[in-house]
């Protein structure tokens, strides 16, 4: 992969537009927006292009992503902090309840009472007497 295909990869992922991307990558000050739109869509089919962008994808959503175990640590130093306010400290101890699992919720389910009805249809015939 070139700089500048890599350059069009991190700007297609930073605006999710392709025409933005390749204008920003490539020299494409005397293209037409339709050859531009027709480059950057090629270069979003190969396959090395495709996965560059899903690879740096997924790893700038794991690393935007805060883990369990460091929401865990922020609760507990909020409980531990002397300048914060109970109300606060009682969120935290709540939300960690919650993340633990502490907290249960009994459902009750009964199942359906279904009956049998039956419609009996009656029809009546009127007979006419013509003279």
């Amino acid at each position: 992969m070139t700089v500048k295909q890599e350059k069009f990869c991190i700007e297609y992922i930073k605006s999710g537009n392709a025409t933005e991307a390749y204008k920003k990558a490539f020299n494409a000050e005397n293209m037409k927006p339709t050859t531009i739109n027709k480059k950057a869509y090629e270069l979003l089919k190969k396959p090395e292009i495709k996965e560059f962008i899903e690879k740096t994808r997924e790893q700038t959503i794991d690393e935007a992503i805060i883990e369990t175990k460091q929401r865990k640590i922020f609760l507990s130093n909020l409980i531990r902090d002397d300048k914060a306010d109970i109300s606060e400290k009682l969120k935290a101890i709540d939300l960690l309840n919650k993340m633990d699992g502490v907290y249960t919720q009994k459902v009750e389910h009964k199942g359906l009472n279904v009956q049998k009805i039956e419609i009996k249809r009656t029809v009546v015939h009127k007979s006419v007497d013509e003279k």
